[in-house]
């Protein structure tokens, strides 16, 4: 959500094959952006070297600075639980273990996305980023970037839907789903009609629903 309202939408996303990504909760949202898919071929991370490269980057260059790190590896994390544990005889400062909260963890992301990462020289790369921080390279963009202009009909896009699908049938006590009845005034002339319906992430008591050809109802 907030790539797309910051970055623009893409005209491709490209992918692996993961269940995550090829789900109908991500092809009906691409569809619903025009966006392309492109899926990796399995095991071929030298398809997406970008994003691998990312994750490496990403995990050397802030996540061994935060509380709770075990090590890249098998090996790694036994360094650090063996000096754990000799802290702990010992009574070091090595004993304290802080733990981050998913708030306070996407906090140190968002830090060092935007404050370190995206203002430095990026010297050792080829191409547009050589020489540049990511930032001037995307200042410097001079194609046409589209933007969503309402960030609640993306939010409605991308609510989950029950099933899977999201279809339902409108029946006399309303539309059903998961063992509750959602109701309102302008299904009373839909009885019988099917339905697409959409979780509100903020109110469990509340549904989007759209029509077969998906206008809001």
């Amino acid at each position: 959500r907030r790539a797309l309202l910051e970055w623009g939408v893409p005209e491709i996303l490209k992918t692996d094959d993961g269940a995550d990504y090829v789900s109908r909760h991500i092809k009906r949202v691409l569809a619903g952006l025009e966006i392309h898919q492109e899926i990796c071929p399995p095991f071929t991370p030298e398809a997406k070297p970008h994003i691998e490269r990312s994750f490496k980057t990403f995990s050397h260059g802030i996540v061994e600075l935060l509380d709770g790190y075990i090590g890249h590896d098998v090996a790694g994390r036994k360094d650090i639980e063996a000096r754990r544990s000799f802290a702990e005889r010992y009574g070091g400062d090595d004993s304290v273990r802080l733990n981050l909260t998913p708030e306070q963890l996407q906090e140190v992301c968002d830090t060092w996305a935007l404050g370190i990462y995206e203002r430095e020289v990026h010297s050792g790369f080829k191409g547009a980023l050589a020489g540049k921080t990511p930032f001037e390279v995307a200042n410097g963009w001079t194609g046409t970037i589209r933007r969503i202009e309402n960030p609640r009909a993306l939010d409605i896009l991308l609510a989950g839907a029950p099933g899977g699908s999201g279809w339902r049938t409108v029946g006399k006590k309303g539309i059903a789903v998961e063992g509750r009845h959602y109701i309102a005034g302008e299904l009373g002339g839909l009885i019988g009609d099917k339905v697409q319906v959409r979780y509100d992430e903020a109110d469990v008591g509340r549904m989007f629903v759209f029509d077969a050809d998906g206008g809001y109802l």
